[in-house]
């Protein structure tokens, strides 16, 4: 909201801009869009590091993972202080580069929450294998919420895998992911029809919604 303000307002203290003009054409725009693109991933990517790595970072950081396997319902769900520093680049970005407010606020609400999903809603898609090199998928993240715990941090990263391999914080015990359990006969389908699965659909009526944590029963 801050960020907004002050664009709009044309404050002396952004850099932020709407719409395109000769200075800002559509190759600028383009430009800065994987400009903001690669440093928003690494902001991301080292705040959450440092969520693993420092105590009192642990501290604000650890509601986020009450769940060993991740769900979407959980991919923005985290204390005050972790939703203000992870939201931080909304306004820093503005403030410190020319760039365009409409375009990076939709980068943000459709590549890093968009994918913020994927990456938390427990499915490996058949079209992008945790073996490839560059991005981070579904397994990745879960492999992070499996086993990335205070002072221990794995695979922290959110979109590009190099800032993990850079900082050495990748999962070094052999790999789980379902291509790889397929191999060694695990995950099977007959194993998933065993499951019993939990009825969401009480999440689709107001009254699940009305009554208290205490009175809820799933």
């Amino acid at each position: 909201a801050l960020s907004t303000y002050l664009s709009r307002s044309n404050s002396e203290y952004t850099r932020g801009y709407c719409g395109l003009d000769e200075k800002h054409d559509l190759f600028y725009t383009a430009k800065m869009f994987f400009f903001t693109w690669i440093i928003s991933d690494f902001y991301e990517f080292f705040y959450h590091w440092l969520g693993h790595t420092y105590d009192a970072l642990w501290e604000q950081h650890k509601s986020h993972h009450r769940f060993y396997n991740p769900t979407p319902f959980a991919t923005i769900a985290d204390d005050v202080v972790d939703q203000i520093f992870r939201s931080l680049p909304l306004l820093l970005i503005p403030v410190l580069f020319e760039v365009n407010i409409d375009v990076l606020f939709a980068q943000w609400g459709t590549l890093f929450y968009v994918y913020g999903t994927y990456l938390h809603w427990g499915y490996e898609s058949q079209y992008i294998s945790a073996h490839n090199k560059i991005l981070n998928t579904a397994y990745d993240h879960h492999c992070h919420h499996a086993k990335s715990i205070k002072n221990k941090a794995i695979r922290t990263g959110f979109f590009f895998k190099i800032w993990d391999n850079l900082f050495g914080s990748i999962y070094k015990e052999p790999c789980f992911c379902v291509r790889c359990q397929h191999q060694l006969g695990k995950r099977t389908l007959e194993e998933f029809k065993s499951v019993t699965l939990p009825d969401y659909s009480i999440l689709l009526k107001p009254s699940f919604w009305m009554t208290s944590v205490d009175e809820k029963k799933l």
